[in-house]
C-alpha cells in the first residue's frame, strides 16, 4: 500500500510540472488549475494519512496475534493470565482501529478519485463538450464520468482517444470500489441484506476479508487506484508534450 502511495505522489508531481510549463493553457485562467491542483493534493494527504496509519497498525497486530495463538496452546482454556489478558486488550484495540481505517481508506479514494476527475476534466478542457462529470447535487464523480463515456457520440477528438486509452482504468476504479463499498462498508450480501464482515490480518501489510475473492483487500484498492490516476496522467503528459 506504501509504495502504491508513493508511485501515486510522484505522477501528480510530474502533472504539476508538465502542466504549468505550459502557461497557455486555459485551465490556467483565474489560477484555476494550482487553485484544484492544491485541493487534490489535500485530499491525496488524507488518503496517505490512513494508509500509512493502516500499515503500521497491521506491522503492530501481526505479531500480538501471533504471541496470543501461542498462548493459546500454553494456557488453560478456562484461565487467562494477566499478561494474555493485556495483548487481547492490545488486539481489540488496534482491530478497531483498523475496522475504521478500512473504512476511511475507501471514503478518501472516492473523494480523491472524484477530484481527480474534475481536474482531468479542466486541464483537457472538455467541460460543456457533451461530458457528464458531476452529480445532481454538484461533486464531481467517477461514476458519473464513466457511464457518460460510455454513451458519448461525439466528434471531439480529445475525448474520443481518452476513451479508447482510458476508459478501462477508470471502470476498474469504478468497479473496485462499489465492491469494497457494498461488501465492507455497507456490509450487503447478494440478498441485499446487511451482515458483518470480519477480516484477517497477513505479515505482508495487506488485511484479508473473510469470505471476500482474495484480490479484494485495501492494498488491491490502492493498487487500482494508482493505476487509475498513472494512466491518464500519462495520456495528458503525452497529449500536452506532442
Amino acid at each position: 500500500m506504501i509504495q502504491n502511495i508513493a508511485n501515486t505522489k510522484t505522477k501528480l508531481k510530474e502533472l504539476k510540472k508538465c502542466v504549468n510549463a505550459q502557461k497557455e493553457l486555459a485551465c490556467h485562467r483565474d489560477n484555476l488549475f494550482n487553485r484544484h491542483y492544491t485541493r487534490l493534493l489535500s485530499l491525496f494527504s488524507d488518503l496517505q494519512v490512513t494508509v500509512n496509519r493502516l500499515d503500521e497498525n497491521t506491522k503492530k497486530i501481526d505479531p500480538i496475534t501471533n504471541i496470543i495463538q501461542f498462548k493459546n496452546l500454553e494456557e488453560d482454556r478456562f484461565f487467562i493470565s494477566d499478561e494474555g489478558q493485556k495483548l487481547r486488550n492490545e488486539w481489540v484495540k488496534l482491530s478497531l482501529k483498523m475496522q475504521t481505517d478500512l473504512k476511511a481508506l475507501y471514503l478518501f479514494s472516492k473523494i480523491f478519485i472524484d477530484d481527480f476527475v474534475g481536474l482531468v476534466v479542466l486541464i483537457l478542457d472538455i467541460k460543456n463538450k457533451g461530458i457528464l462529470f458531476t452529480t445532481k447535487q454538484g461533486g464531481y464523480s467517477v461514476g458519473v464520468f464513466y457511464r457518460s463515456l460510455i454513451k458519448y457520440s461525439g466528434t471531439n477528438m480529445v475525448i474520443r482517444d481518452f476513451i479508447i486509452q482510458n476508459l478501462d482504468v477508470l471502470k476498474a476504479v469504478e468497479v473496485y470500489l462499489s465492491a469494497y463499498r457494498n461488501n465492507y462498508i455497507q456490509h450487503l450480501d447478494t440478498t441485499g441484506v446487511k451482515e458483518t464482515k470480519w477480516t484477517s490480518h497477513s505479515h505482508d501489510g495487506s488485511i484479508k476479508f473473510l469470505g471476500s475473492r482474495s484480490s479484494l483487500t485495501p492494498k488491491e484498492l490502492t493498487f487500482v487506484v494508482h493505476g487509475c490516476i498513472e494512466k491518464i496522467i500519462n495520456f495528458i503528459l503525452e497529449m500536452r508534450l506532442k
